[in-house]
């Protein structure tokens, strides 16, 4: 699960609500209560936001939640190099 710079969450490249993750999120626990979900942030979303992620996961009943980046654009703003 991925959150972009602006809030969004987006799952398998696909936007959606905070309720339809939730409810997609709910859905998978039924079929294995024991799935983890990797949850990636830009590394500009406030941490607010997270929590509010991580909250709809406790609610969906995720027990289990790892941490992840989303990789830099291949040539960020101010980088060196070619």
């Amino acid at each position: 699960m991925n959150i972009g710079p602006d809030g969004a969450i987006a799952v398998n490249r696909r936007e959606m609500s905070d309720d339809a993750a939730r409810d997609m999120l709910a859905g998978v626990v039924k079929l294995d209560p024991q799935q983890t979900v990797i949850l990636r942030a830009d590394k500009h979303v406030p941490y607010e936001r997270i929590m509010r992620v991580l909250d709809l996961c406790n609610r969906a009943g995720v027990v289990s939640v790892g941490f992840g980046a989303l990789p830099l654009a291949a040539n960020p703003a101010g980088a060196k190099g070619a």
